[in-house]
Parts: structure tokens; sequence; C-alpha cells
């Protein structure tokens, strides 16, 4: 039945990389919308995978961090991929000194801001913006050249394919970031949730 319905572009993104990852691989999941999108879209999967996570302080800090040490306990003998949010991804940018050389692929779902805001009642405060979603522009091209991090930038599931598999080739951090639009997002993943229901 899910088949048949439109998913948000993360939920189809979230598909095709996992399809695509090798057994035996490792998963870092970060918090908010990427934990929930992938315990709601991941599917079921004929391979086995180490699923990872840090719920960090708020939700938000240090996950980078976390996925870094991961990677580096496994010493090379997986593929080691990470999901993150924008935020949270901001919030930890100093792990890039840490990261920059290990070979990880971290999917950035820029969301321009805390995108499960959207979903809950303080969406229709005047403040909503300011307070609760707090967009953070920057330009994470910029960012991925200097710490020396390969930077890839995708806004449709087939460029992501190429992406990912250009990704699973290369060495070191490896970073996708695919970008959102939000309301598109909120739109599907509700109309997805009112069909289970029904």
């Amino acid at each position: 039945q899910l088949q048949k319905q439109p998913l948000p572009l993360e939920a189809s993104i979230l598909r095709h990389a996992l399809e695509a990852l090798p057994d035996r691989s490792l998963l870092f999941s970060g918090n908010s919308l990427a934990v929930r999108f992938l315990d709601a879209y991941s599917g079921k999967l004929d391979k086995s995978i180490t699923v990872h996570g840090n719920r960090g302080a708020s939700g938000i800090d240090g996950n980078l961090s976390t996925m870094a040490g991961i990677a580096r306990a496994c010493m090379g003998g997986a593929k080691v991929l990470g999901i993150l949010g924008d935020l949270a991804f901001f919030h930890d940018l100093n792990a890039l000194a840490l990261a920059h050389d290990q070979d990880m692929i971290l999917l950035l779902f820029n969301n321009q801001g805390g995108g499960i805001f959207d979903f809950l009642p303080q969406q229709a405060l005047p403040e909503y913006e300011a307070c609760w979603r707090t967009p953070v522009p920057l330009d994470h091209g910029h960012i991925a050249s200097a710490f020396g991090v390969d930077h890839f930038q995708v806004t449709d599931v087939q460029a992501f394919d190429e992406a990912f598999a250009a990704a699973l080739r290369g060495q070191g951090l490896q970073l996708i970031e695919i970008v959102i639009d939000s309301a598109q997002t909120r739109e599907l993943h509700e109309a997805v949730i009112a069909h289970w229901l029904n």
C-alpha cells in the first residue's frame, strides 16, 4: 500500500540509501525527524545493518561526534552512514575536524531549521520561526570545503542516487546535503498518516 503513496523526499531517500548500503553496514541516526522518518519509512531489508543513535543534550548536541566515534571504533570494517538534520549538524560543526578523514557518508537533511516543529501546535504562533524553528542560513558547501570534506547537494532522488553511488566509492567523510521543501514534506507525510489510519 505504501508504495502507491507519494512519499516525502526524506522518506524516498532513506529507502534508496538503505537499499544501496552494503550488508553489515553501520547506521547512525540523529533525532527529531531523522529517526522518526527512519522508523516510519525504512521498511524491511534483507541485510544486516547495525543502528546507533545518541539522544544528546536536547536531542541536538554531539551527534556528529558520536557518529565519528562509532566509525573510529569499527576501524573501517564496515560502511558507516549517518542521518542528521541541519540544526544537529550546525550544533556539532567542530566535529568535522575529527571526522573529515574517516570513511563515512553523512546525509544532511536541510529543511532550514527544526522541521519537526512544523507538525506541532506551536507552528501557528507568531514567534514560531524565531523561537522554535530557528533556521541557520549556512552554505554547507563552504563549510565542507573548509574542513576538506567532499560535498554533494541534491534536490531529488535521481541526483541523490548518483551522489550516493559516488560517496560509496569515495574516501573520507562524504557529505550529501538534501535540500528539503518543508511544506511539501509536511503535506505528504500527513497524507501518508491519513492513509494508514483509514
